[in-house]
């Protein structure tokens, strides 16, 4: 099996301080499931039948024992889950075509993940959405653009961490400017390499 080149790997490491944290999570298979027109909640039920989660239609995300099931847009759920696991291959195989189509987009994204006290703060400097608790709650996902033009999918884990899903030809531009805007915070960055 191939293994992955981390397109992160060339960005040296940093430490100016803990407010921010930064890594990538690598490891990840991301599966785009699109739904045809009349069929979101068939795929749905099927998510949740395969999975166990409790899938709904709408801008949200479920996780358990290493299972996430993340709203990519309208018709569209990513599920992702560690490279080769079990329930992404059932999913795969009991996907009917008048349905939807399913494909591993695994290599085409970086997943950043930004967590600290000061993580909310770096963000809202970049991205033009309201992340105050009361308007983006905890598991909810959003797509926007992070400095204006760089298209992510953003994901609020808990309070203090928030994943990022950003194309591959944008991830090390994205993760310069979180270092580079993280610095009056204090930020962490430790490359895990290839």
């Amino acid at each position: 099996m191939l293994k992955s080149y981390s397109a992160l790997a060339a960005v040296p490491a940093v430490w100016t301080g803990a407010a921010v944290h930064l890594s990538e999570l690598a490891g990840l298979s991301i599966w785009q499931l699109d739904a045809w027109q009349h069929s979101e909640r068939q795929v749905c039920e099927l998510l949740a039948d395969i999975t166990g989660l409790d899938v709904a239609v709408g801008a949200s995300a479920v996780s358990a024992d290493g299972v996430r099931v993340l709203w990519a847009g309208p018709a569209r759920y990513w599920l992702v889950c560690s490279e080769g696991h079990a329930k992404a291959y059932a999913l795969r195989a009991a996907l009917d075509v008048t349905h939807g189509s399913m494909n591993d987009i695994s290599d085409s994204r970086c997943v950043i993940s930004l967590r600290g006290p000061a993580a909310e703060a770096l963000l809202q400097g970049g991205v033009a959405v309201d992340l105050h608790p009361g308007s983006y709650a905890v598991q909810q996902v959003l797509l926007t653009a992070l400095g204006q033009h760089t298209p992510i999918t953003l994901q609020r884990v808990d309070h203090e961490i928030f994943e990022l899903y950003v194309y591959r030809s944008y991830a090390q531009h994205t993760l310069e400017w979180l270092i580079a805007s993280a610095e009056p915070f204090g930020v962490s960055w430790q490359t895990q390499g290839m």
